[in-house]
């Protein structure tokens, strides 16, 4: 099932709780934290998934969104000896 934007239910909560935190704890990186928001809760429960498995697809959207989808390998051949 997908919503009018064409992004799955989930997804939507998550980019909605990325973008809704205000930048207040950002970089999000520690999982207790992320699990004790009020909405990561309720996704959790409308999904049927435990609250510190949606903080860490929280955490690791957020990863990808600041490094970009391929950034570790970027990193990688930027930091490599042969790299100009």
């Amino acid at each position: 099932m997908k919503n009018k934007s064409g992004i799955p239910p989930y997804d939507a909560g998550v980019f909605f709780i990325l973008y809704g935190n205000d930048g207040k704890h950002w970089p999000l990186r520690d999982v207790r934290t992320v699990a004790g928001y009020r909405t990561t809760r309720m996704l959790a429960h409308m999904f049927g998934k435990t609250v510190r498995e949606v903080a860490r697809d929280i955490i690791d959207r957020a990863q990808k969104l600041e490094e970009g989808e391929y950034g570790h390998e970027w990193k990688q051949q930027r930091n490599h000896p042969d790299a100009a």
